[in-house]
């Protein structure tokens, strides 16, 4: 099997695969030929060209609501009916509203908490009797350096990823027994349109902190996202991979 065949035979759902980082995961998987199922909640035109970009075979793109337990039960009704399992799960959805902790709303701290951690425990409980059928699932989680060192601006946005890394750890327990694992890829600062935008004195402050000098890539996350979705980590579970270029270990 040559490295473009690496998860043939797969089945994988991601969610949030319209946004940046998602967009590459998107790819990644597709282009190592597993099926891909995507979700997204509001760029179809997005959607419709991603799917284009690969050719239409062996993936959709599928319209939901992750923090409806009914919109997550009707995919994976499709799911199970087109292909009766899932191999890997990644939990990609996030949002993000900087602010002082002092000024954060309860409207914007519920929508951050819910929307990073309720939603990947509603996709993940609902979608776990596909990953059992499995036999060798892997689940992969999208968190962040701040669930580590804490904001600093963003008390909710940390403290979701946080929260994230112990469900990491609750369901790669929980797993273990169907033999699927459970692992969280934990970006540090990574490359996007805005900071491309905003080459300012701030980010080159960051930048200074890490230790590669340098904002990650995309592509990089989603190459670590991808090694945990193959056997090839099969004795792989429960860990926080960091790709952070060092900003913190």
């Amino acid at each position: 099997m040559n490295s473009t065949e690496k998860l043939i035979d797969k089945v994988c759902l991601i969610t949030g695969g319209t946004g940046i980082i998602g967009r590459s995961i998107v790819k990644k998987i597709h282009n190592l030929g597993a099926v891909v199922i995507f979700t997204y909640k509001k760029n179809k035109t997005l959607a419709r060209k991603i799917i284009k970009e690969l050719g239409n075979e062996n993936i959709y793109a599928i319209k939901a609501e992750v923090l409806s337990r009914k919109e997550i039960k009707k995919l994976t009704k499709f799911i199970k009916k087109k292909y009766n399992k899932i191999d890997i799960l990644i939990n990609n959805v996030g949002i993000n509203k900087p602010n002082s902790f002092n000024k954060i709303s309860d409207k914007d701290w519920d929508l951050v908490i819910n929307t990073n951690l309720k939603s990947a425990f509603i996709v993940t409980q609902e979608c776990m009797n596909l990953l059992k059928k499995s036999k060798k699932a892997s689940i992969i989680n999208i968190g962040s350096t701040s669930g580590q060192i804490g904001g600093p601006r963003t008390t909710h946005y940390a403290v979701s990823k946080g929260g994230l890394n112990a469900f990491t750890h609750n369901v790669a327990i929980y797993g273990s027994p169907y033999n699927i694992r459970c692992n969280c890829v934990s970006p540090g600062y990574i490359k996007s349109v805005m900071l491309n935008k905003s080459k300012n004195k701030k980010i080159k402050e960051t930048e200074k902190k890490i230790l590669l000098k340098r904002l990650g890539h995309n592509h990089e996350v989603a190459d670590a996202v991808a090694y945990l979705s193959s056997d090839e980590s099969s004795y792989i579970t429960g860990q926080i991979i960091n790709v952070n270029g060092g900003l913190y270990f």
